[in-house]
C-alpha cells in the first residue's frame, strides 16, 4: 500500500515542493490549505503541475480549528504528518503577535495531541527555524546544541512548537516527532515580501523599466541561504531515519542582504547603489544580525545540501524577469 502524508501549508513554497517530491515517491498526499472564497486567485499556482494527480487530495481547513484537525488525523491516520503551515513572516509577527502564537505554537500542540490520541504510529515533522537562535551576534555556526534566544514573536511561538514536538517524543511511549531546524531557504515560489525574493523581483522590474528604486530595510544582516526544493528532501529524510532526531539543515555560508543585491544586480548589469533606497518602514523593532548553520549532524545522517545560494538567486531572478516580461 502507498504511504500517506498530511501536509499543512500545501500551497506555500515548502509545501508545494514537498508535495511534488512525495508524489514522485508514490505517496498519497492530503494537502491542507486555508479556505479561500475563489478558485481563481492564483493561490494554486505552486501546485499547478500536480493538481490533477489522483494521489493528491486537497482539503480546505484552518489549522486553528482544532476539532476539525483532530477529526482529520483520526480518520486519515497518515504515515507521516508535515507541520509546515504558519504565520511565516518575522516582520509581520510584531503586529500580529497573538495570532502568530495561536497559529505557530498552539495549533502545533493540538495536532501532536491528536496524533498521540488517534494515530500514534504517525511520524511527525515540525518546521522549525533558524530564528530560534535570535540574538546571537558572533560568527559561530549554530548547531542543535546552541543556545536559543528568540528575538521576535514569530521565533517565540516557533520555540514553543519546537519544545512541544520534543516533549511528545520524550514521553513514555513517545511519538516519532522531529524538528527540522531549517535556515533560510528560497525559490521562485518564495513570497514577494521576503528579502531575497523582493530583491530578485525588484531588480528584474527595474531592469525592465517598470520601477525606479528598490526600497529595503537592514542590508547588513547575514543569512545562511539554501534551496527550498532541496531542503524539503531533508524534511523527508529526517522522517525516514531509524530513530527520531532534531537536526539543522543549512549550508554553512551566510551572505549579507547587500551581497544578495550585488549579485542580482550583476546578473542584470545594474549598479546596486543605483537600485537600492533605504526605507525605515522595513526596519524591524529588533533584528538578528547573523544566522549561519552547522550542518554536520544532518550530513552525518546522510543528507548533504549542495545547492549554492548564487544558483538559487539566479534561478529566482531569471524566473521573475521572464514572468514580468510576459506581464505576469
Amino acid at each position: 500500500m502507498s504511504k500517506t502524508a498530511i501536509i499543512t501549508g500545501v500551497l506555500g513554497q515548502d509545501g508545494s515542493y514537498l508535495t511534488e517530491y512525495l508524489l514522485e515517491l508514490g505517496y498519497i498526499v492530503f494537502g491542507i490549505h486555508r479556505r479561500i472564497s475563489t478558485e481563481g486567485s492564483g493561490r494554486f499556482d505552486n501546485i499547478s503541475s500536480v493538481i490533477n494527480n489522483p494521489r493528491l487530495r486537497l482539503i480546505p481547513a484552518d489549522i486553528c480549528d482544532f476539532q476539525h484537525m483532530t477529526f482529520l488525523i483520526r480518520d486519515l491516520k497518515p504515515t507521516e504528518f508535515y507541520s509546515l503551515a504558519a504565520m511565516s513572516h518575522v516582520g509581520h509577527s510584531f503586529s500580529e503577535e497573538v495570532l502568530t502564537h495561536q497559529t505557530n505554537a498552539t495549533a502545533v500542540a493540538a495536532m501532536l495531541n491528536a496524533i498521540a490520541a488517534y494515530s500514534p504510529v504517525t511520524r511527525f515533522y515540525q518546521a522549525s527555524t533558524s530564528e530560534l537562535y535570535g540574538g546571537m551576534s558572533g560568527l559561530e555556526r549554530l548547531s542543535e546544541d546552541s543556545p536559543m534566544r528568540p528575538n521576535s514573536p514569530y521565533a517565540i511561538a516557533k520555540l514553543s512548537a519546537f519544545h512541544s514536538a520534543r516533549n511528545y517524543r520524550e514521553r513514555k511511549n513517545g511519538l516519532f516527532a522531529v524538528n527540522g531546524i531549517l535556515f533560510n531557504h528560497e525559490s521562485p515560489r518564495r513570497g514577494l515580501d521576503f528579502a531575497p525574493r523582493k530583491i530578485t523581483r525588484g531588480v528584474a522590474s527595474i531592469k525592465l523599466g517598470l520601477q525606479n528604486k528598490l526600497c529595503m530595510g537592514n542590508m547588513t544582516a547575514r543569512r545562511d541561504i539554501g534551496s527550498a526544493k532541496e531542503y524539503v528532501r531533508g524534511m523527508h529524510h529526517l522522517l525516514s531515519l531509524g530513530a527520531p532526531v532534531d537536526a539543522v539543515i543549512a549550508t554553512g555560508k551566510a551572505p549579507s542582504i547587500w551581497d544578495l543585491l550585488e549579485f542580482v544586480c550583476h546578473l542584470a548589469d545594474l549598479k546596486p547603489e543605483d537600485v537600492y533606497q533605504e526605507d525605515p518602514r522595513f526596519m524591524r523593532p529588533s533584528d538578528v544580525q547573523i544566522l549561519v548553520g552547522d550542518n554536520s549532524k544532518i550530513t552525518s545522517l546522510g543528507f548533504h545540501p549542495k545547492v549554492k545560494w548564487e544558483q538559487t538567486l539566479q534561478e529566482m531572478y531569471e524566473h521573475d524577469y521572464n514572468a514580468l516580461l510576459k506581464g505576469k
